[in-house]
């Protein structure tokens, strides 16, 4: 069954650092692929996009067929590592329009370490391969986080 994904580029955690999709582009208009470290379409923390619309208000962005696989491309656009505890990005979904960060409605997809990068302004791009769940749904929401642990970082 084909469903659509309306997107979420971040979840609620005291510890979000910069990330940016490419691939499924993420809500609001298309990320352009030679962003500065730092750009603000790289730092929506709050729920969920920054502010963007939410799915009940918004057209799904992209369309996924349930059961396969499909690409993903984002960028961590700041390094936020921090030694004492490294952090993760990861790529999860959910069926519930409006779960919270913590919601175990959340299925991960895709889990990466963070890595200890020569600058803070390191960037860079994964390009992954995610499997879309077997369940039909009308809406999801995929959610793109990076989760630094950096105490130091927070705004």
């Amino acid at each position: 069954s084909m469903f659509a994904l309306a997107l979420a580029g971040f979840g609620i955690t005291a510890t979000n650092g910069h990330i940016c999709l490419f691939h499924p582009q993420q809500r609001g208009d298309a990320v352009p692929t030679n962003l500065g470290p730092g750009n603000s379409l790289c730092y929506r923390r709050t729920p969920y996009c920054g502010g963007v619309e939410t799915p009940d208000k918004a057209p799904a962005v992209n369309t996924f067929l349930a059961g396969t696989d499909a690409q993903v491309v984002f960028q961590q656009n700041l390094n936020h590592f921090w030694q004492e505890n490294p952090g993760s990005l990861d790529v999860a979904i959910s069926y519930d329009l409006d779960p919270s960060d913590s919601d175990s409605s959340w299925e991960t997809l895709l889990e990466l370490t963070d890595y200890a990068a020569n600058e803070m302004v390191t960037q860079t791009n994964f390009s992954s391969t995610i499997r879309i769940p077997e369940k039909a749904a009308d809406h999801a929401i995929l959610r793109f986080r990076y989760v630094s642990h950096n105490t130091a970082e927070i705004d």
